[in-house]
């Protein structure tokens, strides 16, 4: 979350300008086998998923702010075929449902948890993009059949505190987002989230993405973001699962301060990459997502 904030505070510049291992790595693609389906949330919004493969392991992934499930694409076709995946569209994106009323961490931890039950799923591996690391870390909070976690660029400065200059920032930001989002979220992204070596392609599916959601439910969300800040600290400390981190190298990872919450965790680092490591690099991804693996499945 703290590094979303970063990236978020640099686009108020931008809105001022407005206004190794055993893995087949070929990219045939196998549909045949994928369901895709909907199941419906607690509070009677419906949830998209895919689900594919079967194995000893469940992954289960979650997308960031703004995307959808596609963004795992590259990870289904190639880990599909020793584990069961499971892939979800947050509500308000992708395909599921957008007439949610409150928008929250904690309802879309409790959407995880509910397509876990609904599907049965077991030694569940949560891999959560961005604010899906926020959204992984609270499912787990009561959930025994979830073994791992696994954050995609996110948790990078855990605890860092925010001053009332910061936090205006943060207010004004928002403002300018609802009255300007099509404007100012893109631009955000582009200066922000992208490496020099990001593919164009990439870079303008995730433009176009964003530019595209729904506004409303987009600054929802991403308020629900900043408001999950201050427990984030709190529900690492209180989770007995291992948490590994596939990070960009830049900005680094702070460790001594995710160290300080008493978390069990490993770093692996990308380079050449920029917020989404999976789809702007998912040959590299991949690697030191199996390395993972072999760690919890030996």
């Amino acid at each position: 979350m703290k590094n979303f904030l970063k990236l978020c505070l640099v686009a108020i510049a931008c809105a001022t300008l407005v206004s190794c291992n055993n893995i087949n790595f070929s990219n045939t693609s196998d549909e045949a086998n994928t369901q895709d389906s909907l199941i419906t949330a607690t509070d009677g919004v419906e949830i998209f998923y895919t689900e594919k493969g079967s194995g000893p392991l469940t992954l289960f992934f979650v997308h960031g702010w703004c995307i959808d499930q596609t963004y795992w694409k590259e990870q289904i076709t190639i880990f599909s075929k020793d584990y069961q995946t499971v892939a979800i569209d947050l509500p308000g994106f992708g395909k599921s449902g957008k007439d949610r009323k409150l928008y929250s961490i904690e309802s879309y931890a409790n959407d995880v948890n509910t397509v876990i039950e609904k599907l049965n799923l077991q030694n569940v591996v949560l891999i959560g993009h961005s604010m899906a690391g926020d959204i992984i870390l609270e499912a787990t909070h009561e959930n025994k059949n979830i073994k791992a976690l696994i954050g995609v660029d996110n948790f990078k400065d855990v605890d860092q505190q925010l001053n009332d200059e910061m936090k205006a920032e943060i207010d004004r930001f928002m403002i300018m987002l609802q009255e300007q989002y099509t404007e100012i979220a893109p631009a955000y992204a582009e200066q922000s989230l992208f490496h020099s070596e990001t593919d164009s392609v990439v870079k303008q599916k995730v433009l176009n993405d964003i530019k595209t959601a729904n506004p409303h439910i987009s600054t929802s969300v991403l308020q629900a973001v900043f408001d999950y800040g201050p427990k984030e600290k709190e529900r690492l400390a209180e989770i007995d699962k291992k948490l590994f981190l596939i990070n960009s190298v830049l900005p680094k990872t702070n460790e001594k301060n995710l160290a300080s919450t008493g978390v069990v965790y490993k770093v692996l680092e990308i380079k050449g990459t920029g917020h989404y490591p999976m789809t702007e690099n998912p040959r590299a991804f991949n690697i030191k997502l199996q390395e993972v693996l072999h760690e919890l499945n030996p």
